[in-house]
């Protein structure tokens, strides 16, 4: 017997799952769509998602959902957290520390680092996170000749540390292309 997986990002077309779409990102649409989810993964054994997809007030949905339920069936890909301030970031910090270890069955972590400093941010046991570097490449699909790879691509919304990425970038002879939010470009744009 398979598992039953549900989904709302692309890592869940490598495994068969059933793809529901991914929220908006507002916070209010994120946790209308995290209940969603929830709702629907009654018939599923596993859910994959991103706190960088379904967002914090969704992944907070989520946990409290399936704590509710004593459910543990919730695979967390590309677990990058960043820093949590102010009322809401405590909240969702707390959470995190009290909820994620009872609820999920792995965390994605994309450097070894990030293993112990979860670890013991949010009280995680280190069986339950896997440091996976990043999946650019699918091994089943055999790369394409004629289309070869150039340039440097960075993307990212939380977390990101754009002023080192340029500093290294200085010089160089690099095709960079960096993927941002507004707000991030406009401040990096003249650097």
């Amino acid at each position: 017997m398979s598992a039953r997986i549900i989904s709302n990002i692309w890592y869940g077309d490598l495994v068969g799952a059933d793809h529901v779409d991914p929220p908006r990102r507002r916070y209010a649409a994120q946790a209308t769509a995290a209940w969603r989810l929830l709702r629907r993964s009654r018939e599923y054994d596993l859910i994959v998602t991103s706190e960088g997809r379904i967002g914090p007030p969704g992944l907070v949905v989520l946990c409290v959902g399936l704590a509710l339920s004593r459910k543990r069936k919730l695979a967390v890909m590309e677990f990058l957290p960043g820093t949590k301030r102010g009322i809401l970031g405590s909240a969702v910090a707390f959470t995190y520390r009290r909820l994620l270890r009872r609820v999920c069955v792995l965390l994605q972590v994309m450097t070894e680092d990030e293993l112990a400093t979860y670890s013991d941010e949010y009280n995680i046991p280190r069986e339950l996170l896997r440091h996976l570097p990043y999946y650019h490449l699918d091994d089943r699909i055999s790369p394409d000749p004629s289309r070869q790879r150039r340039g440097i691509f960075s993307s990212g919304r939380q977390s990101c540390d754009w002023e080192s990425l340029l500093a290294a970038a200085e010089d160089q002879e690099w095709d960079l292309t960096i993927v941002c939010s507004e707000t991030d470009y406009k401040r990096i744009r003249g650097k």
